[in-house]
């Protein structure tokens, strides 16, 4: 697996990492967060398909660890232009 690239904090310009959450009444999870402001992105479930429309779980939502880091770090990284 390639090394994960996290951007600094877009709102400090702290150092971000990794971080297990664990989701209240789920699974694990993965997110990235800043070591200084505590700011963090939103939390990637791991092997735990989102809901989809009509009520139908979507199985391309399911992230392995791996997948959940990088969905994870993804969203991290995107900004705004």
């Amino acid at each position: 697996m390639a090394k994960i690239t996290l951007k600094k904090c877009p709102f400090c310009g702290g150092e971000a990492e990794l971080k297990t959450s664990h989701h209240v009444y789920l699974t694990d999870a993965r997110c990235v967060m800043c070591t200084c402001c505590s700011c963090r992105s939103a939390s990637v479930l791991i092997n735990h398909p989102k809901m989809g429309a009509g009520g139908v779980l979507d199985e391309s939502t399911r992230y392995t660890v791996e997948q959940a880091e990088r969905k994870a770090a993804q969203l991290w990284n995107a900004r705004a232009t």
